[in-house]
């Protein structure tokens, strides 16, 4: 809440970062992740709404861990913090970002963009994607809207009904009786120096420490005393998984479909109201979006290849827009038809949401925005340059870089040559914070 006004995530316009971890049994991924589903409903909505968000999974640590652990974590932080100019750089859209240590790998191009020992690339995702990550599906959380419907009535029948015959019996001395009557303040009560025998347990207590002796771990009391302590513990942890499983069983036979659940009906789920309303703004985005596909120039044609590259290939590579920058700074003669004062952040924010919302319109417009031969091949050039992919233009990997490449007209050879002239024109890069 802000004030009194609930707080909207989709107005949320900085890039969002999330940590989450399988091994963390509070909030596991699928349920750190939902919220997506439930606001945007489309990921192409977010994209086209100019979000940007960007997700991380961890194998094993816990939840305390995920925000006070020291070592376990680190390295995600660590590059989620070094990272951060690129996340704010990211075209808007969903993404999951993905280590690799560096060790045993092939010698990475442009390795001096990415210090340290890991490199990071940030893998385009579909909300797909993160319902997958939870096999079970999202059935029995109906159930929760049919509890929190039961909640409700109980809380305006108690403050209709009952709260006004308390406040005309309750005292403040009943209060604070039944306040330190309380079975878990009584626990502590029980151990404090307010118990009789409290001065007995200190002395014999004080006795067993100056006279504490070593016993051997095949000592028969030694053994026994672990042996009964990992019965206790198996007996917790038995009791802990049974309690939890009866609660689960409780839960779903009292609120689900064959229980209130069948007079209490639950709501629409948050995935399909999101997923309405994501349909109908992209449609009407899209109709906007179309009357300005054959809009630009060369600036425009550059990041609309760059983005179809990358959704071919699957990922944005941290050392590409790193390596982007770099040209960018390039003289203006060294990229014939760019601008010193072209805002290519901005510019591809805005050609990532065109993307977004007429993917076929706005490759089909490439040929409008390029109008002759020389541009087409030197906006090919600088995007395969961005993408370090050159080297592979005669044979390459993405099938769209492939159509674009026949679509222009372009020859490989001679994109390939301009390519590599680009990207021998940078000096070699200094090593800069990651």
């Amino acid at each position: 809440m802000a004030g009194d006004q609930p707080i909207n995530l989709r107005n949320i316009t900085a890039p969002v970062v999330v940590f989450a971890s399988w091994g963390d049994n509070i909030t596991p991924p699928p349920q750190a992740l939902n919220w997506i589903i439930d606001t945007w409903g489309d990921e192409r909505a977010i994209a086209a709404a100019g979000r940007t968000i960007v997700y991380v999974l961890h194998d094993s640590v816990g939840h305390l861990g995920i925000f006070v652990g020291a070592e376990v974590a680190r390295k995600e932080h660590d590059q989620l913090v070094t990272s951060l100019d690129i996340i704010e750089s990211l075209p808007p859209g969903l993404y999951e970002m993905k280590l690799k240590a560096k060790a045993g790998l092939d010698h990475l191009r442009w390795e001096e963009l990415e210090p340290g020992d890991y490199t990071v690339h940030y893998e385009h995702r579909t909300l797909a994607d993160i319902a997958a990550l939870n096999p079970e599906g999202r059935e029995e959380e109906a159930m929760f809207s049919t509890l929190s419907k039961v909640s409700e009535f109980n809380a305006h029948f108690y403050k209709t009904w009952i709260r006004p015959w308390v406040r005309l019996t309750a005292t403040r001395q009943a209060g604070d009786a039944m306040g330190k009557l309380n079975t878990l303040r009584l626990q502590r009560q029980l151990f404090s120096d307010n118990f009789p025998l409290a001065g007995l347990i200190r002395e014999q207590a004080r006795l067993a420490r100056s006279k504490r002796v070593h016993v051997a771990d095949d000592h028969p009391l030694r053994q026994l005393e672990k042996k009964t302590a990992t019965q206790i513990s198996d007996y917790l942890n038995k009791y802990r998984d049974q309690r939890d499983a009866d609660m689960v069983q409780w839960t779903r036979l009292v609120f689900g479909p064959k229980g209130l659940g069948a007079f209490i009906k639950p709501d629409t789920p948050d995935a399909e109201v999101a997923l309405a309303r994501a349909q109908a703004e992209l449609a009407s985005q899209r109709s906007s979006a179309l009357e300005h596909t054959t809009e630009g120039g060369f600036a425009e044609a550059v990041c609309r290849i760059v983005l179809a590259g990358m959704v071919s290939i699957g990922a944005f590579e941290r050392r590409s827009l790193r390596l982007a920058r770099l040209l960018a700074e390039l003289p203006t003669g060294s990229v014939k038809g760019g601008s010193a004062h072209t805002d290519w952040i901005k510019l591809l924010k805005e050609q990532a949401r065109m993307t977004a919302l007429a993917p076929v319109e706005a490759l089909n417009a490439l040929e409008q925005l390029l109008p002759d031969q020389t541009s087409r091949e030197t906006a090919l050039a600088v995007s395969a340059a961005v993408m370090m992919i050159e080297p592979t233009l005669a044979n390459p990997r993405s099938e769209i870089i492939e159509f674009l490449m026949a679509t222009l007209g372009a020859d490989p050879d001679r994109v390939m040559a301009q390519a590599r002239r680009l990207t021998d024109a940078l000096d070699a890069p200094k090593k800069r914070p990651a």
